[in-house]
């Protein structure tokens, strides 16, 4: 479960939001009305009493206390959340310190004139009326709001009326270890159906942290098919150059560490990563690989889709791209929260502090593989992480074992899961051919088909988790949407125009369930709800396109 924090400039509406969280029943803390965070006097380390009033804050006597948060009290929390989902409210200048114990981060902004006017005229506290606090604020607003969107922090505008804010964050709240199971399995069925098409590559190459765990991945697919694992060549890439990133990295400094690699036969290569945006990452890879072995032909990469426009070569090279799904907005290197809350909490706690610990480099930890650290100019992989927890957990050995055991079931389950090359339908059974794997939203995953001899339709076969529900759609267009139940126990819930609904409820190794399948009708309302998981099929006819269904909630 998750420990969602929400933080802002003074005066950006965080004590309001958490009063708005506590009415509707939510479990929501304030970093200034638990005492979660205070300030301290910076000679002495303590614990002041700030002055209620604004006039003794003078800036001296802010140059020589600061506001800081207590990772004491956020750890509670985040030990709390195991079981719920709870908020916390608030800001301090160290937070930064236990981003890693939050699954996500919110932050309030609003623009100057309605900062000051809301300074101006709140009673409950008297920070930044003063004219130094305010000027500091505005700021701090605006190195914030740089970082925030470097970290992946999710920016809402605090301009909007107060319920309209809370209802933006609580829609946008994830279940982040569903997401990470989704993208993991999205992943292992990309990759198996590309190993199960006989394609040969010389080698699975991968950049950085989450492309050792890619790598690592791909390599428990050909494992778990009983394929030959091809070489694996995993490299410490850098993107860029300058903190601006303006600048691209040159990765083909790194060649004098992997001089093993040189002319090795790499004529068609695999590049695996969680995620791919604008692309440079494996622009990099092939910088460093060409400068090594020069003839490469043909490069296939596999990764969720964070919007690459995928060339038809890269660095001369021959390219497809292979999308494992669309990357959920707001939500990078998805993979890593895959790992259970009691192998991520010990390490969290033993490295707490990390700089920017984050749940690739847990993930890594976990499975033995060093982590990428620049050193001397040059970024290297290195052990450092494993040998500090080592180091302050004696049973890290044991939960390592754990882990990878734990691991390699998990990806082996999904292997194991169902590759239809044929639907059983009331027509009789029907050739089918997989062309992707989608997740629709969390707990939702979707594999995509075309018929082998009708044109006229496509199939997808959804995949729902126990206690989620697919979109709640209405259907637009098309000749024909037929939906069909396949096994697990949940229902079908059809609306039709006049407002009527019709509920189908299905239940495995029973005689009572309805009809196999059931047409909807344009105009009409469906929505499938999982009581275990469940599996229904979709057949669309004329073949899906956007616009045929709108998703209402």
């Amino acid at each position: 479960m998750p420990l969602i924090y929400i933080t802002g400039i003074a005066g950006s509406g965080k004590s309001s939001v958490r009063k708005e969280l506590l009415r509707r029943g939510y479990e929501a803390h304030g970093t200034d009305e638990d005492g979660i965070a205070a300030f301290y006097y910076n000679e002495t380390g303590e614990i002041v009493d700030s002055p209620v009033d604004a006039p003794p804050r003078t800036r001296e006597w802010h140059e020589h206390h600061t506001w800081k948060i207590s990772r004491q009290a956020v750890e509670a929390l985040a030990e709390r959340a195991k079981h719920k989902g709870i908020f916390l409210c608030g800001t301090a200048s160290d937070d930064s310190v236990v981003w890693n114990l939050f699954s996500q981060v919110f932050a309030l902004t609003l623009n100057e004139a309605t900062l000051k006017h809301r300074l101006a005229f709140r009673t409950n506290n008297s920070f930044g009326k003063a004219a130094h606090e305010l000027e500091s604020m505005l700021e701090w607003q605006k190195n914030a709001t740089d970082d925030y969107e470097k970290f992946g922090v999710i920016i809402i505008d605090a301009t909007q009326s107060l319920a309209t804010v809370v209802d933006e964050i609580l829609d946008k709240v994830i279940n982040f270890s569903q997401v990470g199971q989704d993208s993991l399995k999205a992943y292992v069925r990309t990759i198996k159906h590309l190993i199960e098409k006989n394609e040969h590559f010389d080698a699975i190459v991968a950049a950085g942290d989450s492309g050792q765990l890619t790598a690592r991945i791909t390599e428990e697919v050909y494992k778990a098919l009983g394929k030959p694992v091809p070489l694996t060549l995993t490299a410490p890439i850098y993107r860029h150059a300058d903190e601006a990133e303006t600048i691209l990295f040159d990765n083909t400094s790194l060649a004098p560490q992997f001089v093993s690699w040189k002319n090795k036969p790499l004529d068609n290569i695999l590049f695996v990563d969680d995620e791919i945006g604008v692309g440079n990452a494996v622009r990099g890879m092939l910088d460093l690989l060409l400068e090594l072995a020069p003839n490469i032909q043909a490069l296939t990469i596999v990764a969720e889709d964070g919007g690459f426009d995928c060339p038809v070569e890269i660095r001369g090279v021959k390219t497809t791209f292979i999308s494992t799904q669309k990357r959920i907005p707001h939500v990078f290197n998805a993979i890593s929260y895959s790992v259970p809350w009691e192998f991520k909490e010990p390490l969290n706690k033993v490295l707490a502090d990390e700089p920017g610990l984050n749940d690739k480099q847990i993930m890594c930890t976990l499975l033995g593989l060093p982590t990428k650290e620049f050193h001397d100019g040059h970024p290297e992989f290195n052990e450092r992480l494993i040998e500090r927890a080592e180091a302050r957990l004696p049973e890290l050995k044991d939960m390592q074992q754990r882990y990878e055991k734990y691991f390699q079931n998990q990806i082996g389950e999904y292997v194991k899961m169902d590759s239809k090359t044929t639907l059983t339908a009331p027509e009789g059974i029907l050739q089918i051919t997989h062309v992707e794997t989608q997740t629709v939203k969390e707990g939702v995953l979707a594999d995509l088909y075309t018929f082998d001899n009708d044109t006229t339709k496509d199939l997808a076969v959804v995949h729902v988790a126990k206690g989620h529900k697919t979109p709640l759609q209405r259907i637009l267009k098309g000749a024909k949407t037929i939906e069909g139940y396949m096994s697990g126990v949940g229902s079908l819930t059809v609306t039709t125009q006049d407002g009527s609904q019709k509920r189908y409820a299905f239940a495995e190794n029973t005689d009572s369930n309805p009809s196999v399948e059931t047409e909807v009708h344009i105009g009409e309302l469906m929505q499938w709800s999982a009581d275990t998981d469940l599996t229904f099929y979709e057949i669309c006819e004329p073949p899906y396109e956007d616009g045929r269904f709108e998703d209402l909630a």
